[in-house]
């Protein structure tokens, strides 16, 4: 579910387990707590955990005075009493945090030892019903941005802790993955989910702003390429019609063959608009100065006219609605968790406290270009969630950090 290159829990692995006891640690006994009780009544229950990263974090181990402690195991079998457990990620490779290491990991802290948990299948194709068997942790190797390879009805659970951040960038990618989750709950089924308390969904309103202002200025239809996350294997496609205005982004499955002006995003988001190009509406190099111009005048700040080409980026500090919705609630966010980590680590432990602040950095230099960090905020989720079926929806926010815990519900039966 993350990004390979790009996110702080992979680029800075280590140093993101080491603080979790500092940033995480009420954020996870709160999900553990609402295992102990959902699971408190079901005998043999099935939890379902997404995007649990190679240190399977706070399954894995206990925290002790804001350091990673003992094993966890013996709480993780009391919340199951002989269920199961199946961890879905989408890296495989062990140095890459995947999957292998999530078992390295299991099975150096004893949870596949006599009289614990057995190890059911690894990247499976499918998870059923009919197996894994009671008593066994599975691991299978699945996007949430596909379709879970999981059977509907399957879990009492899921779990989706600082997971689908990555996964949602845009609206419309968020409800199709409730949609996801709420199939493979049972019903009465519980989903639980974990989430910085931001909204970083005005890129997504930028992108609408920028394709709907072009259209307007070269009265041509737009085709959008989002490349944001094509490192993941993921290019998101959307069509813009001259005249039409748009609260959400409108997402096609393909490309039109022809008659439209291309505007791409870039991994690095940029936005590119380039003249000449085979197979679209063809702009000449003077419509890319008068099209700067123009822009000039709608409130854009930094833009490129270099060849017949003109670049801008997604979200441009100087601009004032963009400083004013993402630049500076990303930096408070950010601000807020640097602090929490200032407190709990810099006198004990300078070398870790200085590692996650570079990690804290690169991953806030990510979020404020509108890549990699995809938080939609809570009224965007609980409205999904809604959508998509569940109920009895509640928060609580963290009094220690910028992060809260949500609960919601498949209607029983």
């Amino acid at each position: 579910m993350k990004n390979k290159t790009r996110d702080l829990a992979t680029v800075f692995s280590d140093a993101y387990s080491l603080s979790a006891p500092v940033l995480l640690a009420q954020q996870h006994e709160f999900l553990l707590k609402a295992l102990e009780k959902h699971f408190l009544d079901i005998s043999s229950g099935t939890l379902v955990v997404i995007g649990p990263g190679g240190r399977a974090l706070p399954y894995s181990l206990e925290y002790e005075d804001g350091f990673l402690g003992d094993s966890n195991r013996d709480r993780v079998k009391d919340i199951l009493k002989g269920g199961r457990a199946v961890f879905v990620d989408y890296v495989r490779e062990e140095e890459k945090g995947g999957l292998e290491q999530e078992i390295k990991t299991f099975t150096k802290l004893g949870f596949f030892d006599k009289g614990y948990f057995a190890l059911g299948p690894r990247l499976g194709e499918f998870i059923q019903t009919s197996g894994p068997g009671p008593g066994t942790f599975s691991f299978l190797l699945n996007n949430a941005r596909d379709p879970l390879r999981i059977e509907n009805e399957f879990a009492d659970a899921i779990d989706a802790t600082l997971s689908l951040h990555h996964v949602c960038v845009n609206r419309q990618a968020m409800g199709n993955i409730f949609k996801e989750l709420f199939r493979v709950l049972k019903p009465g089924g519980m989903l639980h989910l974990g989430e910085g308390n931001i909204d970083m969904n005005y890129t997504e309103d930028k992108i609408i702003r920028i394709a709907t202002d072009i259209s307007e200025i070269l009265k041509k239809d737009i085709a959008l390429t989002d490349n944001r996350e094509k490192g993941s294997g993921y290019v998101v496609h959307a069509f813009f019609e001259s005249g039409k205005s748009y609260s959400a982004l409108p997402v096609i499955e393909s490309m039109p063959p022809n008659n439209y002006a291309n505007m791409t995003i870039t991994e690095e988001g940029t936005v590119l608009l380039t003249a000449n190009r085979p197979n679209e509406i063809v702009l000449r190099p003077k419509q890319i100065n008068d099209l700067s111009a123009k822009l000039t005048e709608r409130g854009y700040k930094q833009m490129l006219v270099f060849g017949d080409s003109l670049f801008l980026p997604l979200i441009d500090p100087k601009m004032k609605s963009d400083s004013e919705n993402m630049i500076k609630p990303v930096d408070a966010y950010y601000d807020a968790v640097k602090g929490v980590v200032f407190r709990g680590l810099h006198e004990q432990n300078k070398k870790l406290y200085n590692a996650i602040s570079e990690g804290i950095e690169f991953e806030r230099g990510n979020a404020k270009r509108g890549i990699v960090e995809y938080f939609m905020g809570k009224r965007k989720i609980i409205s999904a969630l809604k959508h998509a079926g569940f109920v009895d929806i509640d928060s609580t926010k963290s009094d220690i950090v910028p992060l809260y815990n949500l609960t919601a519900y498949k209607p029983k039966a």
